[in-house]
């Protein structure tokens, strides 16, 4: 049996010489759609099959992490398995901080509304929060319990994304560390619990450490008025799939530590919902939960601000029906929420000066959110993802593995069909219903939603940059007036207006739409996307009490009707856009903000046949039904077979006048006054109600695959290739789009170990990109942006140079002359810390390596004089792909040049020879 240890590097070896060997597209140059005809998902309910299922070719791909430990447990033949690893989910935990919005609750007492009593929340303490930082050991965790499977998280951010540098230090600032502090937050829970009961006296209660009879040890009890007594408990909601069940049960066991009575809640996937996110938290049926996400996926990390926000993350748990609110703080005396929802507002609505400020809000922000602790984050996963080697040709990303858009749009395999496991222990796919307000059916809802819908732009897997999908963009910053010839819906007259006169935009967005046929073949045309614009707007205000068109759960969507300044009609694919909100560091993010809102996943016709049955009944059933569970009788799904009658008819109701929302009729009228000519409503609505009811479900949108059958019952859904003419994509389209790779130093770095003021010094670093799409292997990495910068004590920029190649390779050497203008600006300083940078995006650091430097002041040479130093640097050892890289080894060796400085060089050279001794 190999060791963990020995296991974890064969795994990676493994994955890293798996075969990337490319397979021509099947069929004509005309062929649309993807490269395969069938993709297929399977529920199964052990980890075990799923592996087994791929090693033995029942399945091609597993979508489900998995450690080494479970590959062992599996039995698993390595050698037959494709193994992608990840860095993409992290585990948190969300805290239930509730207590009354008055002086009790400053105690931490609350009243639960579904019996009046009164009970003790030791986590409305907000040291008592924060100190869950310090009572968990997040190195313990990832090295032991998940035996290298893990790196320590104490943000959003792990460690491995490239915005990571920016706020590395944040966790520094308020003293933790990677395996926690017990002693202290123990000391400091202890005290956080006597000073909330000295609090709650004043109203008749108290707190103390008391004899538990049940467990035998001390535990926190309260006392109510009148004597009654009761010890604190904490419930603990521990889901048991994956590495949260070892989590959770360590968390319990250091709470006990903390002299709380636990009770560990097990639950699986499918209870998440009716016990966390339709309950109600004021209760205080649970107080942690342990939470699982995936991360980041964008090179810009505003968002990790805002999941310490109510407003952009539902605190204390997604989909809570109460929150804890800047208001709520407020009534506790505490306005640090305030301060933290105000700079999340910010930095989601581009509200920052220049670079600057958008760190410095990211950092503050990331400061009050760990300072305030509603979300305690804990660990990052590292974990594999496994494919069965025939699978070809397949883009992943080298951060979130094969979660993301991309894998099942270029993939082929030898008989054209994908088979995908998905592990449901619970018996079912989908955690919740599909419709465009409560979501699409959770997780795996959503790896599937990522084939059947196209996107109007998706990130590149390697950068993380937008790209072009179906619509591009031309993005100026600039002051202008919009012409009064500029539409805008207005959702308080439910119409299209003329944008009044003086109307000013800092942006302008030119985008041009690659249209097609949606899967029920009916085609999409401008007043989809103009429909889909006006629909967001119309349901997230509430322009009276009488607004039917409203909805608080999009609420949210609001701002676009401020951010948009006008639309123009350019012709029957292309519009203008002027917006008043944007990204000046990037356009292509801001263009992305505003095509999320206009290029429809959903047919725009389904949504209006949704909001039908939901505003007057299923004309068919008569039932009521609800955008979320407890709305109406039936919630709405459209993966429901017996929902498909309700919606065909609605459908057919639309196509014949019977009901036309605002949203489509002022849209329709807009463009044909403009000139452009709209679908026949009565053939597209048709077209649709016939394939809705042929195929028993309404999952109908505009992407690369369409949703032919799904069987609940055996947990198995199957998608068939979207061949229509109209869709714009070619099979091998994507072979040829873009490049997938990683870029690593690849060898020696040579680098001065002393600089002398006034000389001139090299460093040379050898990079080499490693490419896994489309094609594998090793390139020179000449196409990349290389610096050089001297940083000082607090690491602020003393110098900086712009590297320039020096060998193309691979790998490419790249070279920084560091001259006497530089080393000059080093007088009177003893080390230097230089760091070299190689990016693609900008700001964001494919490779970033750093090393002190010392520094030897010395008599002013003349300007002709030159002291190279050229020296390996030792840092860490590295592996590329494929290729063994060491970048260890002293060797120092100093050539002074230029005559009648025989003197100094000798100086130096004596100094130089003592300072090799020492460090040898």
């Amino acid at each position: 049996m190999l060791s963990r240890s020995v296991l974890l590097v064969v795994l990676l070896l493994a994955s890293i010489l798996s075969s990337y060997a490319i397979a021509l597209a099947q069929g004509s140059s005309t062929t649309k759609g993807p490269r395969v005809e069938t993709l297929t998902y399977v529920g199964v309910t052990t980890t075990d099959k799923g592996i087994k299922g791929v090693e033995t070719g029942e399945f091609d791909a597993f979508m489900w992490e998995v450690l080494p430990d479970d590959l062992e447990k599996a039995g698993a033949d390595v050698s037959k398995l494709r193994l992608i690893p990840a860095l993409r989910f992290f585990d948190v935990l969300d805290i239930n901080a509730y207590s009354d919005p008055n002086e009790m609750g400053v105690c931490g007492l609350a009243t639960r509304p579904r019996d009046g009593v009164v009970v003790f929340n030791p986590f409305a303490i907000r040291e008592i929060r924060f100190q869950l930082n310090n009572l968990i050991n997040r190195k313990y965790i990832s090295n032991e319990l998940l035996k290298g499977g893990g790196e320590p998280a104490f943000t959003y951010v792990s460690i491995s994304h490239p915005a990571w540098r920016y706020i590395k230090d944040v966790a520094d600032m308020l003293g933790l560390r990677e395996e926690g502090n017990e002693l202290l937050a123990l000391q400091k829970i202890r005290e956080a619990m006597l000073n909330a009961s000295m609090c709650a006296q004043k109203f008749g209660y108290s707190i103390a450490s008391e004899r538990d009879p049940s467990t035998g040890r001390d535990v926190w009890t309260l006392t109510r008025p009148g004597g009654s007594k009761e010890p604190i408990k904490i419930v603990l909601l521990i889901r048991i799939e994956d590495e949260r069940r070892l989590i959770g049960d360590y968390l319990a066991s250091q709470l006990e530590k903390a002299g709380f009575l636990v009770e560990r809640k097990y639950i699986e996937r499918a209870q998440f919902r009716p016990l966390v996110r339709s309950a109600e938290p004021r209760n205080l049926d649970w107080h942690i939960y342990t939470h699982g996400d995936t991360m980041i996926r964008s090179i810009w990390i505003h968002e990790e601000v805002g999941w310490y926000s109510s407003e952009f993350a539902s605190l204390p748990a997604t989909g809570g029906l109460w929150e804890y609110t800047a208001e709520h703080a407020k009534a506790l005396g505490d306005f640090v929420q305030e301060k933290l929802e105000a700079i999340a507002r910010e930095l989601y609505r581009g509200q920052v000066k220049d670079l600057e400020d958008y760190w410095n809000k990211v950092r503050e922000g990331t400061y009050l959110g760990i300072y305030q602790s509603l979300r305690v984050f804990v660990i990052g996963i590292r974990n594999f993802y496994i494919v069965n080697p025939r699978v070809k040709d397949m883009v992943y990303s080298p951060v979130f593995g094969i979660t993301i858009e991309w894998p099942w749009r270029t993939a082929l395999t030898p008989d054209s069909k994908i088979r995908v496991a998905l592990y449901a222990s619970t018996g079912s796919l989908f955690l919740y219903e599909w419709n465009p307000i409560s979501g699409v059916g959770g997780v795996y809802g959503s790896y599937i939603w990522y084939y059947v819908r196209d996107y109007a732009w998706l990130r590149h897997p390697s950068t993380l940059e937008p790209i072009p999908v179906r619509a591009t963009w031309r993005v100026t910053q600039n002051d202008v007036n919009v012409p009064t010839t500029a539409v805008m819906y207005d959702p308080a007259k439910h119409s299209w207006v003329n944008v009044p006169e003086g109307t000013k935009a800092s942006y302008v967005i030119d985008i041009n739409f690659k249209l097609g046929n949606y899967h029920d073949g009916s085609p999409q045309t401008l007043l989809d996307i103009l429909t889909n614009f006006a629909w967001y707007v119309e349901w997230a205000f509430k322009s009276g009490d009488d607004d039917i068109w409203y909805h608080p759960n999009i609420e949210s969507d609001k701002y676009i009707a401020e951010d948009v300044a006008g639309i123009e009609i350019i012709n029957s694919t292309a519009i203008r856009v002027y917006g008043n909100y944007g990204l000046f560091y990037s356009l292509d993010e801001t263009a992305t903000y505003y095509l999320d809102y206009l290029w429809p996943s959903w047919n725009p016709l389904l949504r209006l046949a949704f909001e039908y049955v939901v505003l007057y009944k299923g004309p068919v059933s008569g039932a009521k039904y609800g955008w979320l569970t407890g709305e109406g009788e039936r919630t709405l799904d459209a993966m429901n077979p017996n929902h498909v009658g309700d919606v065909a008819e609605a459908l057919r109701i639309i196509g014949r006048g019977g009901y036309t929302p605002p949203h489509l009729a002022s849209t329709a009228k807009m463009l044909e006054e403009k000139g452009v000519r709209v679908q026949d409503l009565a053939k597209a609505t048709e077209t649709l109600a016939k394939f809705i009811t042929e195929h028993k479900h309404m999952a109908v949108s505009n992407g690369p695959y369409y949703i032919d059958k799904y069987v609940p019952e055996q947990m198995y859904i199957e998608l068939k290739a979207f061949r229509d003419p109209t869709y714009p994509f070619t099979p091998d389209y994507w072979l040829k789009a873009f490049e997938v790779s990683q870029i690593k130093v690849a060898g020696v770095i040579k680098a001065p170990t002393i600089l002398v003021v006034g000389y001139s010094a090299e460093v040379e670093v050898p990079i080499l990109k490693y490419v896994i799409f489309p094609d594998e292997g090793t390139k020179e990495a000449t196409d990349v942006n290389a610096e050089l910068v001297v940083l000082g004590a607090k690491d602020e920029v003393l110098a900086s140079v712009t590297g320039k190649v020096k060998e193309v390779g691979p790998p490419t050497v790249w070279e920084f002359e560091l001259g006497p203008s530089i080393t000059n600006k080093l007088s009177g300083l003893k080390t230097v810390t230089i760091e070299v940078r190689f990016w693609r995006s900008p700001g964001f650091y494919d490779v970033s390596e750093r090393f002190t430097v010392e520094v030897l002041s010395v008599e002013t040479p003349t300007p002709t004089a030159t002291v190279k130093t050229v020296t390996s640097v030792v840092t860490s050892a590295v592996t590329v792909t494929g290729v063994s890289t060491t970048t260890i080894e002293v060797s120092p060796l100093v050539t002074p040049a230029g005559a009648g400085l025989a003197v100094v060089a000798l100086i130096v050279g004596i100094l130089i020879g003592a300072l090799v001794i020492r460090r040898k």
